[in-house]
């Protein structure tokens, strides 16, 4: 059975010059007729059609934006744009054939996954009551929570100041440990930008789990032995709260730093002035890391901050070290942090892998934020950065454990098992673990064109330096080894995206890259001939 097509168009991002709403060429040409997808139903971002009355189209009227939307191949208006569409059609702006070809792509999905059939139907949960009893039922909340433990980023874990050990897992009950920093015990401040207005059933924060009340947990519970203080705000110059928050951190044998972010700072509609922390936090750090303790460092963000001036090499370790260890824990959102407390103590192993480049403040100055060209120097993404002068503080991957693993990885035998066709190649790879914890390692499969495709096609279209083609996910018991298997057809992985707009396979090298995010890389040549 084909897939089903549904396309989101917002009128902000464009292509060519034209938004995505009324983009003819990509809804009509690229989705519908080279994309053989004639049934594609495409939906508008609510406020994406209104939106074409301003630049770069500035449509004359609503009725006049409906029917550029329309007549460029949106089908339903998420919005207040398409009842215009009867203006539209007075006015000679559109036609009524254009309303039912849209009408008719959007019914027939409908139709298709069933919504008109009845209640008797073989096939279709359309008409199957959903009790009260499924809203955050238990499944669901281990659902949750083992998505949370797979999505938190161990940055950096490494001993403190004369240890032997790095400084994570802790040990519960061992230690003294402070929680300071605005993150510290927030509650809405740890929800991400589309979460809900009311967390909780009482209309309340209070059933989100702080990032104290996490720790606080995975130590065995004991109040006492984990104190928290805010110092400074997310986004403010206040000053009366950090002799306080020193004071409590000065008293611990562990300081845990909580910074980031909040919907105050970052959100829809609300764009951040630059990819630092902002208010006072930075400077909060920085008197929380002269005290010279055992330190660690949770960030909590939807876009990514640069905190190169508290990790080398820009940070001066002379004047205090710096974080021991450093987590990437998102918006940890309800109940996040209850997972966030148990990878703190090892009680959970199963840290993930950064879907983005962590930058330096510096690259924001060297991007044109108008100009979203991918490739232009300095290079955006995974697939082209590194033509500037800013380098990642930590790439796309990249992602360290409380134990510690290696990989081997060979081709398999052509027409070995697994593959499906001709065209496919199979690698086996072992993954074993040298640590003393059992634990999740996950392995990146990308594509990099070799130096001889690189110069045959010249300046032609832009050529990643890597693109991701897989990865898979495994638990490996400590001491133990577990084989993964990646069947890859040629067609995409090893295809690249041409001038046109269309994959293509040439001719040449091309290695297949298998990383675990640091360390060191298995790359395996493939040719075509």
């Amino acid at each position: 059975m084909r897939t089903r097509a549904l396309l989101a168009a917002r009128a902000d991002n464009g292509e060519n010059g034209a938004p995505s709403c009324a983009n003819g060429w990509l809804l009509n040409d690229v989705l519908r007729k080279r994309w053989q997808r004639p049934d594609a139903v495409v939906v508008t971002d609510s406020g994406a059609v209104l939106n074409l009355q301003g630049p770069p189209v500035n449509a004359s009227s609503v009725a006049a934006a409906a029917a550029m939307a329309l007549n460029n191949g949106s089908d339903v208006n998420d919005g207040h744009g398409f009842p215009a569409l009867a203006d539209a059609i007075a006015q000679n702006l559109t036609t009524e054939a254009a309303v039912d070809t849209a009408l008719t792509r959007s019914l027939t999905q409908l139709f298709r996954v069933g919504l008109f059939d009845q209640p008797s139907a073989a096939g279709t949960d359309w008409t199957q009551t959903i009790g009260i009893d499924a809203i955050n039922s238990t499944a669901h909340q281990r659902a949750v929570h083992d998505a949370a433990l797979q999505a938190m980023v161990l940055l950096q874990n490494e001993p403190p100041a004369g240890a032997a050990a790095p400084l994570l897992p802790l040990a519960p009950g061992a230690a003294k440990i402070a929680v300071v920093g605005p993150q510290a015990e927030a509650r809405t401040g740890l929800m991400s930008d589309y979460a809900t207005e009311q967390a909780c059933a009482d209309g309340s924060d209070g059933c989100v789990v702080s990032i104290t009340d996490g720790i606080r947990a995975a130590n065995g519970g004991d109040g006492a032995a984990v104190t928290s203080a805010q110092g400074v705000e997310v986004n403010s110059k206040k000053r009366d709260g950090i002799a306080a928050a020193l004071a409590v951190a000065k008293a611990a044998d562990v300081v845990v730093l909580a910074l980031g972010i909040d919907k105050s700072v970052e959100g829809e509609g609300t764009d951040r002035p630059d990819i630092t922390l902002p208010g006072l936090q930075s400077e909060f750090a920085e008197r929380v890391l002269a005290l010279r303790k055992p330190t660690l460092l949770i960030l909590t963000n939807g876009g990514t901050l640069a905190i190169d001036s508290l990790v080398p090499p820009t940070r001066d370790a002379k004047a205090a070290p710096g974080p021991a260890a450093i987590v990437e824990a998102f918006n940890p959102c309800t109940n996040g942090a209850t997972a966030l407390g148990q990878l703190l103590f090892g009680q959970a192993n199963r840290w993930g892998k950064l879907p983005v480049t962590i930058y330096p403040a510096s690259y924001a100055a060297e991007q044109d934020d108008a100009d979203f060209d991918m490739s232009a120097p300095p290079g955006r993404t995974y697939k082209y950065s590194g033509r500037g002068a800013s380098k990642p503080l930590w790439p796309f991957g990249f992602g360290l454990s409380l134990t510690t693993f290696e990989h081997s990885c060979a081709l398999a035998a052509p027409g070995s098992s697994g593959s499906s066709g001709s065209n496919d190649h199979t690698v086996e790879c072992t993954v074993r673990n040298t640590g003393a914890l059992d634990g999740d390692e996950v392995v990146l499969v990308y594509h990099a064109a070799g130096d001889d495709i690189r110069r045959s096609i010249g300046g032609a279209h832009p050529v990643p330096a890597k693109a991701l083609v897989g990865f898979e996910r495994v638990r490996v018991a400590a001491g133990g080894a577990e084989r993964l298997r990646f069947v890859l057809s040629e067609d995409p992985a090893l295809t690249l995206v041409n001038a046109t707009g269309d994959r293509h396979l040439y001719a040449g090298t091309h290695q297949l890259i298998f990383s675990r995010g640091h360390g060191a890389d298995i790359a395996l040549n493939v040719t075509i001939g």
